[in-house]
């Protein structure tokens, strides 16, 4: 998560897996195996400062995006709940009371990971 426009390439010509050296960098690659190469490029995603009115799933997924102890498998049970939330608050206050209680949600998981310790 937090990145846009991934993609992937091999650049691995096809001879590479019969062409590796005992020495230089590479020569921990097994001769005769399928050595591939392959180069990632992405951009770094945005994160929104504010939440969007329009789409505040997406705006509170990119807050979540470097939040500490939260697995993603947390948060994506989290950010569908809050982005309904979000969108069904019509009060000011509540919905920056969302917004502000984004931050403390590391906290809450610290030490629900610590009670699971003990169960």
């Amino acid at each position: 998560e937090g990145w846009e426009n991934l993609l992937g390439f091999d650049i691995s010509p096809e001879s590479s897996k019969n062409s590796l050296g005992d020495d230089g960098p590479l020569s921990f690659f097994k001769k005769g195996k399928d050595n591939n190469i392959f180069v990632v490029q992405a951009t770094k995603a945005a994160q929104d400062e504010a939440i969007d009115e329009e789409n505040p799933t997406k705006s509170i997924n990119s807050r979540m995006w470097m939040l500490p102890v939260m697995e993603d498998r947390d948060k994506k049970l989290v950010v569908p709940r809050l982005g309904r939330a979000y969108s069904r608050v019509t009060n000011p206050v509540q919905k920056q009371a969302i917004t502000d209680h984004i931050a403390l949600l590391p906290k809450i998981y610290e030490a629900l990971v610590k009670m699971d310790q003990f169960a």
